[in-house]
C-alpha cells in the first residue's frame, strides 16, 4: 500500500510543480557556475588582471628598494630585503611573459596553464614562507614540505629561482599583532599548503573550474533563499496533499483499518518523505548528471577543509562574515587585518582539519535528508490535527514565514530548528551550529512533531 501511495503523491499536479521548481534552481545553479568559468577562463579578462598585477608590483618594487636603502644596516633586515627585491623582479618578469603566452595563444595554451599554475604555486609558497616564524616553533615551507618539494622542485623550478626561499621566514616588517595571528594560522595555512602541492598534477576543484561538485557547491552554498524556498515547498507539499485528501475522502481506507496512530502516521510521514526525495534527487540529479558527463566525475576523493570538530561536539567556533575560498570549501576568518590601506589580511586561526570529499557529502546527506523529513513530517502534521481548512492554511502560513526569516536572518540560532540553512556550510562546521548539535536537533523535533500529533488525534479520533 506504501508503494501506491507514494506513486500517488509523485503523480500529484504539487509533486510536478515542486519539481520544476527544484529545475529551475538547478539551471540557476548551472548559470552561475558557468559564468564563473567562463570568466575565469576569459583572455581579456585575464590579460586585464596580470596587467594590473604587473603595475602593482612595479609600484611595490620602487617602495622595496627604498625600504632597503634605509635599512640596510640592519643584517637581518638586508637579507630579508636582498630576497624579496629579487621575488618581486622575479614576479615582473614572470607576469610579462604570462602575458606575453597569452597574447599568443589565449587562456586555451597549455604552455600559458602550465606557467600560470606554477606562477601561483610559487607566490603561495614565498608568500606563506614571509609569515612563518621558525623562533614561534613553527618550521620552515621546505622543511614543512619536504618531499612536496621533491617530487614537484625541479618541474616548478624551485632550485632555479633568482632568490633563496629559506631565507625568506619572519617578514620583519609586519606588527606584533599581525605576527601573532601569523603563528595562530600557521597550521591552516600549511594545510593549504599541502593540498595545493599534493593536488598539483590533478584538476583543481574549484568555482573557476567545472565539475559536477562545484554545481553542488554553487546549488547549496552560493544562495541561501534557495534552501529556504525548498524547505518552504516540502513544508507546503506534504501539508496541500493531505489537505486534498481529506477534502476527497482519499484517507477513509485508512481510517477504517486496525492501525495504531503510530502506523497511520507513519505511513504518511514515510510517504511524503520518499516522495520529496525522489523529487529532489530527480530535479538535482539531472544537473549533477549534467556536469559530470560534461567534466567527469574524478576529484570525489579529493579534500575539503573542515572544522572536525564539528561532528563531536554541540558548540561552533566564532568567526567573521568574511571568507575565503580553499577549493569548495569557505575558510571563514576569525581575525582580520588591515594594513595601512595596502590591503586587508584574513586569517583562520581556528585549526581547521580536512575530510575526504565522499564523506563531507555522506554527512552533508544525512543532515539534509532529517531536514526533509523534519519539513515533511511538520507539514502533514498541521493538517492531521486541524480539521478545519482555513485554520490549518493560517498555521502552515506562519510556519513557512517562521521558516523564511529564522532561515534568512539566522534568529534563534542553534536552538531553532527553523533556523539551519545551508546543510553544506554546516557540515563545514560554519553556520554557528555543529553538525551533531544539528542532526540531533532535527531528530529530536522530529520525534517530538510525532509524539505531539499521535496523542492529539489518538485522542481526536480524527486520523
Amino acid at each position: 500500500m506504501l508503494k501506491y501511495e507514494i506513486v500517488s503523491i509523485l503523480r500529484n499536479k504539487a509533486a510536478y510543480i515542486f519539481l520544476l521548481v527544484v529545475l529551475l534552481f538547478g539551471l540557476k545553479a548551472t548559470v552561475e557556475l558557468q559564468r564563473s568559468i567562463t570568466s575565469s577562463q576569459d583572455t581579456n579578462y585575464i590579460k586585464r588582471e596580470l596587467q594590473y598585477e604587473l603595475v602593482m608590483h612595479r609600484q611595490l618594487l620602487e617602495s622595496e628598494l627604498a625600504t632597503a636603502r634605509r635599512d640596510a644596516g640592519d643584517a637581518k633586515r638586508r637579507k630579508f630585503n636582498t630576497n624579496a627585491i629579487q621575488f618581486r623582479k622575479w614576479r615582473i618578469e614572470e607576469l610579462q611573459e604570462l602575458i606575453a603566452l597569452l597574447e599568443v595563444g589565449g587562456t586555451e595554451s597549455q604552455q600559458f596553464q602550465k606557467e600560470y599554475k606554477a606562477y601561483g604555486v610559487i607566490c603561495s609558497i614565498v608568500s606563506y614562507q614571509m609569515f612563518v616564524y621558525p623562533e614561534r616553533g613553527c618550521s620552515p615551507v621546505e622543511v614543512r614540505c619536504a618531499d612536496m618539494f621533491q617530487k614537484w622542485g625541479r618541474q616548478l623550478g624551485l632550485y632555479d629561482l633568482p632568490f633563496d626561499i629559506s631565507s625568506m621566514t619572519a617578514n620583519p616588517y609586519v606588527s606584533s599583532e599581525l605576527m601573532e595571528a601569523s603563528v595562530a594560522a600557521y597550521e591552516n595555512n600549511m594545510g593549504r599548503l599541502e593540498h595545493l602541492l599534493n593536488d598539483y598534477d590533478k584538476k583543481s576543484l574549484g568555482l573557476d573550474s567545472g565539475s559536477p561538485y562545484a554545481f553542488l557547491e554553487t546549488l547549496f552554498c552560493e544562495n541561501a533563499y534557495v534552501l529556504t524556498i525548498l524547505d518552504i515547498c516540502i513544508l507546503l507539499f506534504s501539508f496541500g496533499y493531505i489537505m486534498e485528501g481529506k477534502n476527497d475522502h482519499r484517507y477513509e481506507f485508512m481510517t477504517v483499518q486496525p492501525y495504531s496512530e503510530w502506523k497511520k502516521y507513519r505511513h504518511y510521514v514515510t510517504s511524503f518523505f520518499v516522495a520529496a526525495g525522489v523529487v529532489c534527487a530527480i530535479g538535482i540529479g539531472v544537473w549533477f548528471l549534467y556536469w559530470g558527463m560534461r567534466c567527469g566525475f574524478d576529484g570525489i576523493d579529493s579534500h575539503m577543509f573542515v572544522d572536525v570538530k564539528t561532528y563531536k561536539r554541540f558548540y561552533s567556533y566564532e568567526h567573521l562574515e568574511d571568507y575565503s575560498y580553499e577549493g569548495l570549501a569557505r575558510m571563514y576568518a576569525d581575525y582580520k587585518y588591515t594594513d595601512g590601506g595596502r590591503g586587508v589580511m584574513l586569517y583562520t586561526t581556528y585549526p581547521l582539519g580536512s575530510l575526504p570529499l565522499y564523506r563531507f557529502l555522506l554527512y552533508m546527506c544525512i543532515l539534509a535528508a532529517l531536514k526533509v523529513l523534519f519539513f515533511a513530517m511538520l507539514g502533514s502534521g498541521i493538517r492531521v490535527l486541524i480539521q478545519h481548512s482555513q485554520g490549518g492554511i493560517a498555521v502552515v502560513a506562519a510556519a513557512t514565514v517562521l521558516t523564511g526569516y529564522s532561515q534568512l536572518t539566522g534568529w534563534g540560532k542553534p536552538y531553532n530548528p527553523f533556523a539551519i540553512g545551508s546543510c553544506w556550510n554546516v557540515t563545514l562546521g560554519s553556520e554557528r551550529i555543529t553538525w551533531l548539535y544539528a542532526v540531533l536537533e532535527l531528530t529530536f523535533s522530529c520525534i517530538l512533531i510525532m509524539i505531539i500529533t499521535c496523542t492529539v488525534s489518538g485522542k481526536k479520533d480524527r486520523i
